[in-house]
């Protein structure tokens, strides 16, 4: 997808080289495979919404594999993705919470507790 004053295609390209090899680390080290389950968050969701991005055939495209969507309950719940992120909530694939339903946590938390913690992708 080109965007009027973004960067060249071939910029980007060497971008999602640069992504590969960081995926073929993970895969060596930790045993990640396909399909690929990504966790997302409400204002990821409905910023990509907003600009048009359709995530989950550009993040597929950039792996070359399989993914899911994922989002949590309290991801659901949150009342930022109530009122704007409805849309296209089809594509996600909702997981259980893993913290008690009478503990307060925020989606932050709740998405973090779903992490392991050495397998971030940035």
């Amino acid at each position: 997808v080109l965007y009027p004053g973004r960067k060249s295609p071939c910029l980007l390209m060497g971008r999602a080289k640069k992504f590969g090899k960081y995926l073929d680390f993970y895969k060596a080290s930790f045993g990640v495979g396909a399909p690929y389950y990504i966790l997302v968050d409400p204002a990821f969701w409905v910023d990509s919404i907003k600009k048009g991005v359709e995530v989950k055939r550009l993040l597929g495209k950039l792996v070359q594999n399989q993914i899911y969507l994922c989002a949590t309950q309290c991801v659901r719940n949150d009342k930022y993705f109530q009122s704007q992120g409805k849309q296209n909530q089809n594509l996600l694939t909702w997981v259980k919470c893993t913290h008690k339903g009478d503990h307060k946590t925020t989606v932050k938390e709740c998405i973090m507790e779903h992490c392991h913690p050495g397998l971030f992708l940035t």
